[in-house]
């Protein structure tokens, strides 16, 4: 109880005496309709924390975070109080009263103070604002919960940051609304508006960061993933690194292909005094052109590094990461990923040696292009050649040390990640080869190496010079061109082409949490394709590799999120063979509506421009080129017409190169309070932090189905993990982030055996994983076509047997 007489600042700087009254009332409203929240225990907590003088702002804080630490196991709802209480201050905040403004004005105000892109305007009349105010519907935003409310205020809401105090300018649903309203620039109807209004704003389709922060805004960089290769050249190392710094200044996630970089001691030209320096001095090169955009106190961008297993340098590629040796030994601002292929596998399964070598076409012509070859008997016959040639300057290391050393890496790092070489490229939708992943390895596409220059003379009639030059002009793969040779007839032309490409992959998932029957699956499905394929001809590219490779093969990523919530409420584990069921007719669902939404655009618009150079235009799917020891887990049965579907991409091809791939979904499980992409839940109430604030998050209906969780730090094995990635990647045209997690309670004096961790290795290959992406460890600290017979096979991981490795124990 308060004895002493306390006074509070108003907003406008008057002051009066502190009303209980009203705070209570503030207090009932919030908590109105939530069981197990109690006004008077808020009140009691927040009042220990009032003082003589505070502002009103402070007052309502105090109830804020007084709401928020009562969260609890027994009093899961006081997250939606705070979230309440959250709400009416950003509102205060943004609309400067309770009332929402009208959406025109709202737009307008914001145009004017640069924050919004003037098209919105120029898209839409005043009179179609005014339509998307009759159906915009504010109350939504009170069911996000703190958490979620917070993150969007911290990380996704428009601010002035030119202010002193750069509170956000607009709520969830106004965000929601005008991103709706920027996805749908091929109709522009007000009815498709609201359709996918309300998708994103009941969270049936989760967005990433780049959509949220940026659509709506001047900036239109809304793809999340960038995959840039790099030649072994000095002029393709440099564009490479040019290309990592424009992207690291909008904090992209990078993926970085190295793999072609000659080996330390190779040849330098024609030059044979003169020796290559090797990877390392140009992985630091890429770490400096990463972190020189780091744009002050705002995070800088990330990169993971593909390379090769059998490099001549990987002993020493391999420990980059770690805090052993000194900073000039390591380039630990990367992360890793090493490209494996079956065969490589097969040699460790079968105890053998592996023989590294310089990826150089001096050294070891072809060997490299071999190795992604969709047939493995043109890598095999080179490898074993080069292997028996005394005059190739190579390295022979046995097997288990060669991947004893990498798993070492992967569990003490947790960073260093694995690319599945035969499963990306024998499953993919392209023609061309595969080499590289982003930074999360969820994506998989066929980035170029950067000044891939090629060049070559037309002949061309003069009376037809001028639109030929206006057509060279306009190419994308044009990089110069020049009349070298004229008469009074023809002139001939020189063109330089550039090949480099770089992978962008634009990115959303669908929330599986709020399915409740599959054919609710259409609508969604269709919106997330259409959505993001229009922001592919909206948004800006900053460089020409990146925009070439866009229009060529307009790739998405479409994932899952809340997986781990799906499996509760329909009472399965993920080590359960229902469960592989459910998730197999899911996911067969989402890969069918999501390429029969890519068909029925390309019906409309025309297929991409790089139709010829995938799989589809030879009528192969998805479910057609897939591992098929996936088969093994679950019965292969289809249920959905895919015929009549592949007959209607024979008619009318298909707009979109890629269409799935399954991301992490950190930020956007907090923005719905859903469980985290495809893994497994931790903890039912989680304590997140960052620098703004700390708060808990509690798992999807906690108290019905807390019984119901499979949580990960109790899985004694990664066997029902990689068997139900091993299900969603039959459907998933690129690939999932997937992570291994292992608790060390369960293993005998808390070590785990190199056996547990190189075994799920191969068997996630085995399965037809094609990538993994981190090695979790707890250490306490976290509870708060038809197949190709060309195709190899790697052995069944089972007759890996476990005491080959015993010695390496770790």
């Amino acid at each position: 109880m308060i004895h002493e007489q306390i006074f509070i600042v108003k907003r406008n700087g008057n002051k009066e005496e502190l009303n209980l009254e009203k705070i209570h009332n503030i207090l009932y409203k919030a908590c109105d309709g939530l069981t197990g929240v109690s006004v008077s225990d808020i009140a009691m907590k927040a009042k220990l924390s009032f003082y003589n003088g505070m502002s009103s702002k402070e007052i309502h804080s105090a109830l804020i975070k007084s709401a928020a630490d009562l969260i609890s196991e027994d009093a899961t709802n006081y997250q939606y109080v705070a979230g309440k209480l959250l709400n009416y201050e950003l509102r205060k905040s943004a609309w400067k009263s309770m009332n929402p403004p009208r959406l025109y004005e709202h737009v307008c105000e914001m145009i004017e103070l640069g924050l919004y892109t003037k098209e919105l305007t120029e898209f839409y009349s005043e009179a179609d604002f005014d339509k998307m105010d009759g159906f915009i519907d504010h109350d939504r935003d009170f069911n996000m919960t703190y958490i979620g409310l917070n993150e969007y205020m911290n990380k996704y809401a428009i601010r002035d940051r030119s202010a002193k105090v750069f509170s956000p300018l607009e709520t969830p649903q106004l965000t929601y609304m005008l991103i709706s309203a920027l996805s749908v620039l091929d109709t522009k109807k007000i009815k498709d508006i609201k359709s996918m209004y309300n998708d994103f704003s009941q969270w049936n389709i989760s967005l990433p960061t780049p959509i949220m922060a940026g659509l709506r805004s001047p900036d239109k960089q809304f793809s999340s993933c960038t995959l840039i290769s790099s030649g072994d050249n000095i002029e393709s190392i440099t564009e490479a690194s040019a290309a990592v710094v424009k992207y690291a200044a909008n904090k992209a996630g990078i993926g970085i292909d190295a793999s072609r970089i000659r080996a330390e001691g190779d040849a330098v030209r024609e030059s044979k005094s003169t020796k290559h320096t090797g990877v390392i001095p140009f992985l630091r090169a890429f770490e400096g052109a990463l972190k020189s955009s780091a744009q002050g106190a705002i995070r800088g961008s990330s990169a993971t590094v593909t390379l090769a297993l059998w490099h001549l340098e990987v002993m020493d590629l391999l420990v980059l990461k770690n805090n052993k040796g000194t900073p000039d030994s390591r380039v630990r601002k990367l992360d890793y990923s090493f490209q494996i292929n079956n065969y490589l596998y097969n040699r460790l399964i079968n105890n053998e040696n592996i023989t590294l070598f310089s990826p150089s076409f001096r050294e070891t012509p072809g060997l490299y292009e071999a190795f992604f070859d969709k047939d493995p008997s043109k890598f095999i016959k080179l490898y074993e050649k080069y292997e028996k040639n005394p005059k190739i300057r190579k390295k022979t290391v046995s097997a288990i040390e060669l991947f004893s050393a990498l798993v070492t890496e992967r569990k003490e790092t947790g960073r260093i990640y694995i690319f599945n070489v035969d499963n990306v490229n024998n499953n993919s939708t392209y023609k061309d080869s595969i080499t590289m992943s982003n930074l999360c390895q969820e994506i998989t596409q066929n980035a170029k190496p950067m000044a891939s220059y090629s060049t070559d003379q037309i002949l061309v009639n003069n009376t037809e010079l001028a639109d030929t030059l206006m057509k060279l002009n306009d190419d994308l793969f044009i990089e110069k061109y020049s009349i070298v040779a004229t008469n009074d007839q023809t002139s001939t032309v020189e063109v330089v082409k550039d090949d480099s490409l770089i992978a962008l992959c634009t990115l959303s998932a669908i929330n599986l949490g709020n399915i409740r029957n599959l054919d609710d699956l259409e609508l969604i499905c269709k919106n997330s394709v259409r959505a993001l394929d229009n922001l592919l001809d909206y948004q800006d590219y900053m460089v020409r590799a990146a925009k070439r490779h866009t229009m060529l093969y307009r790739p998405l990523g479409i994932g899952i999120t809340n997986l781990a919530y799906y499996l509760a409420k329909n009472n399965v584990k993920y080590s359960d063979q229902s469960a592989y069921e459910l998730i197999h007719d899911t996911m067969e669902a989402i890969s069918f509506y999501c390429i029969k939404a890519s068909m029925e655009l390309a019906k409309e618009r025309g297929p991409c421009l790089g139709y010829s150079n995938t799989t589809w235009a030879d009528g192969i799917l998805p479910i057609d080129r897939y591992n098929k020891n996936v088969d093994k887990i679950v019965n292969s049965t289809l249920k959905l017409d895919w015929n009549w579907l592949r007959n209607e991409i024979k008619q009318y091809g298909i707009r979109n190169a890629t269409l799935l791939a399954s991301m992490p979904a950190e930020s956007s499980s907090r923005i719905f309070n859903s469980t985290n992409g495809v893994e497994p839940v931790r903890s039912l109430i989680t304590t997140k932090s960052n620098k703004d604030h700390i708060s808990k998050q509690v798992v999807p209906e906690y108290s019905r189905l807390k019984n119901k969780y499979d949580m990960l730090w109790s899985m004694k094995s990664m066997d029902g993990v990689i068997k139900m990635m091993a299900v969603i990647q039959k459907f998933t045209c690129q690939s999932i982030s997937t992570n291994t997690s292992y608790n060390p309670g369960h293993y005998e004096n808390g070590e785990i055996p190199m056996s547990v961790l190189l075994g799920d290795i191969l068997k996630a290959n085995y399965y037809g994983l094609k990538t993994l992406y981190y090695n979790n460890i707890r250490d306490g600290a976290e509870d708060s076509v038809v197949e190709d017979a060309k195709d190899v096979q790697v052995s069944s991981p089972e007759q890996y047997e476990a005491e080959e490795c015993e010695s390496c124990s770790i």
